[in-house]
């Protein structure tokens, strides 16, 4: 289930609210549907406005940039988020919320676009190949990967 709470009655940014669907530098596992299904419902998340707050359903930060710094070592947006989120774990606080903008700068299930993930994905588009099927075919690698990886926490 995921919920956007407009913010402008409130003077203020716009909430999502994401379940299952988004977290912060993660998503969650694809068991009934397809990564095109997943595609579609991360694109649209994706879409919300920049400073849309991003309240996911749960606390997966550290884990999930420790796996995105796997696939972007160099990313320096990466590298400030994960030390923030580190500091912020040790001292028992909450990593919520992010924003839509953040999330567009690491999450690597919001950057199947990105040449840098594809890369270390090691897949390359196919002569002909539909754009968006390219892009789910790099998410449903990276999402296999995340489900096996084990980070030492």
């Amino acid at each position: 289930m995921v919920y956007v709470l407009d913010g402008k009655p409130f003077e203020g940014p716009s909430s999502l609210f994401s379940g299952d669907l988004l977290f912060l530098s993660g998503c969650g596992r694809i068991f009934e549907g397809t990564p095109e299904t997943m595609l579609a419902s991360l694109d649209i998340a994706a879409d919300l406005a920049e400073d849309t707050l991003l309240w996911p359903g749960h606390e997966y930060a550290l884990e999930c940039l420790m796996f995105a710094s796997l696939l972007e070592a160099e990313n320096p947006f990466l590298k400030q988020k994960l030390q923030w989120v580190t500091q912020q774990r040790l001292e028992k606080r909450s990593t919520c919320p992010s924003t839509i903008g953040e999330e567009k700068q690491y999450n690597p299930f919001l950057r199947t676009h990105c040449q840098e993930i594809q890369e270390a994905m090691g897949l390359q588009r196919q002569r002909e190949e539909d754009w968006d099927n390219f892009r789910a075919r790099v998410l449903k690698e990276v999402r296999l990967r995340k489900d096996v990886f084990k980070a030492n926490l």
